[in-house]
């Protein structure tokens, strides 16, 4: 073999190996790109960024089935007797949403109850269903049975004392088509970045071709 055609195979693999390069770091830009793009989750949790919930307990209505309205006055809670609580959710995104569960339960940064309303004499109602909400507006519940559990002893203890409760919920965006909100995944430029530097790679691949072309023409006209 000739040294001019040793030449030129040398040359076409020092090409070959530098596009070789240049190739795989745009693959690893554009694989980077993929995996930084955010994507809608599934499901959201209760948080001043996403959803409030409230409770409010209620009067019983006379005649009322299990889940009823729950339009009577504001009620306080009391041994043996069953009071009505509605769940009110505040949604503060800009989306419309579906709450799903709500659960509620003593606050623990609070000090417990006294024996007579403990944790373990609440009868705590919770949700499942579907609660549309719209968008930065408040939706509420039907009502659901609340009550401290009579028991045979004296429970007095409970008498003007304030109970503080803990709300907990899960939803999801009513249209899954919805754009992803700022407070829920905030865009840190890693897409835009990505993009930019594979396609500049790409660029870099390309001038390198051609620059190749332009010796091996050169040298073969001389």
């Amino acid at each position: 073999m000739s040294p001019s055609i040793l030449r030129r195979w040398r040359e076409w693999l020092m090409i070959a190996g530098g596009l070789g390069r240049v190739v795989l770091t745009a693959a690893l830009a554009l694989l980077v790109t993929a995996a930084s793009i955010p994507t809608v989750p599934a499901l959201l949790n209760s948080s001043p960024s996403t959803f409030r919930i409230e409770g409010e307990v209620r009067a019983m209505p006379v005649g009322s089935s299990t889940s009823p309205r729950c339009e009577g006055p504001p009620a306080t809670l009391a041994p043996g007797v069953t009071r009505c609580l509605v769940y009110r959710v505040h949604n503060t995104l800009d989306h419309p949403i579906k709450v799903q569960t709500i659960t509620m339960g003593l606050d623990p940064l609070f000090p417990a109850p006294p024996s007579g309303c403990s944790a373990e004499k609440l009868l705590l109602p919770g949700f499942s269903g579907v609660l549309s909400v719209p968008a930065g507006a408040d939706s509420e519940t039907h009502g659901l049975p609340i009550q401290i559990k009579n028991t045979s002893t004296n429970q007095d203890d409970c008498q003007q004392k304030m109970l503080h409760f803990t709300f907990a919920g899960t939803a999801t965006y009513a249209d899954p088509s919805s754009p992803v909100p700022n407070q829920e995944l905030p865009d840190t430029g890693a897409v835009i970045g990505g993009l930019l530097l594979g396609t500049g790679v790409l660029a870099l691949a390309g001038w390198i071709l051609f620059m190749a072309a332009r010796r091996r023409r050169a040298k073969a006209s001389s």
